[in-house]
């Protein structure tokens, strides 16, 4: 019943949010990006989730960041304020998508290459406003197990204005259990088919759930968007690694069966949660 009973209140809470929305309406992109970052600070203290950044957070710029989740954007939100790009269906969404329009979303169509281009001056602008600007190049969410391919063409608005690109890492763990590879890879990584709803419930249960946050201590710099993604990716990757040599859990074989005996599902989907689009 813990989960049942706080996602009513997680459900509640974004009824407040959407209230103080509508009352204060931020207008200007720094102060969405603001109002983005005290309710995404909120929202983590409601969730309980413990949050450790092992190396100093960069001050300006892009961020671009493996994706597991949609606890990703309220914990990289929480740090400083922060425009997001967002796949366009996210806008459509019963109270989400109000709540992140009021935030300064940026939303891009896959279809049109007409959206990318309105993003990438919307992109411009937002970093012209001196907020961070942040999206998930993996182009979807996965189960932590590997880092999927960054997809390039955002890049090339970061690229054209000069923007410094600062790679990071993203790593949820429990407290030590018998399947904790499973909890973290189908109770907290969102990812494939998985329903919002469910997935929801069954986080809200869960106890003690800890992120480390890893930034890159040097940002990137190209002067081609294939090379900005092949070099964000190899940095994310080597993150990567690293979070699992340093404990976080043992990495499972791609033919592991999970906690309850049947074989796992495929790691990835083409179901894209906070999309940026492909080339």
């Amino acid at each position: 019943m813990r989960g049942f009973f706080r996602t009513i209140g997680f459900v509640l809470l974004l009824c407040v949010v959407l209230l103080d929305l509508l009352l204060r309406r931020p207008r200007s992109i720094a102060q969405r990006a603001a109002w983005m970052q005290k309710w995404s600070i909120r929202f983590l203290r409601y969730v309980g989730l413990n949050v450790d950044i092992p190396h100093p957070a960069p001050t300006s710029g892009a961020m671009v960041c493996n994706h597991l989740t949609y606890l990703d954007i309220l914990v990289l939100g929480a740090q400083r304020p922060t425009v997001m790009v967002a796949k366009s269906e996210v806008r459509r969404w019963p109270l989400i998508g109000t709540i992140t329009a009021g935030a300064g979303t940026i939303y891009v169509e896959r279809e049109r290459s007409s959206s990318a281009a309105a993003a990438a001056e919307q992109m411009a602008e937002a970093v012209r406003s001196g907020v961070f600007l942040l999206f998930f190049p993996e182009g979807t969410s996965g189960d932590s197990t590997e880092v999927l391919p960054f997809r390039s063409p955002l890049f090339q608005p970061l690229i054209e204005a000069a923007v410094p690109i600062w790679p990071a890492h993203l790593s949820y763990n429990v407290p030590p259990c018998p399947g904790r590879d499973w909890i973290i890879q189908n109770k907290i990584c969102f990812w494939g088919e998985m329903n919002v709803i469910p997935h929801l419930v069954g986080m809200l249960q869960l106890r003690d759930v800890s992120c480390t946050l890893r930034y890159s201590q040097q940002p990137v710099v190209a002067h081609d968007r294939k090379v900005a993604a092949h070099r964000c990716h190899e940095i994310v990757e080597a993150m990567h690694r690293e979070a699992y040599r340093q404990g976080y859990k043992e990495k499972p074989s791609a033919d592991r069966v999970d906690a309850v005996g049947s074989a796992p599902a495929p790691r990835t989907s083409p179901a894209n949660r906070f999309l940026v689009p492909s080339a």
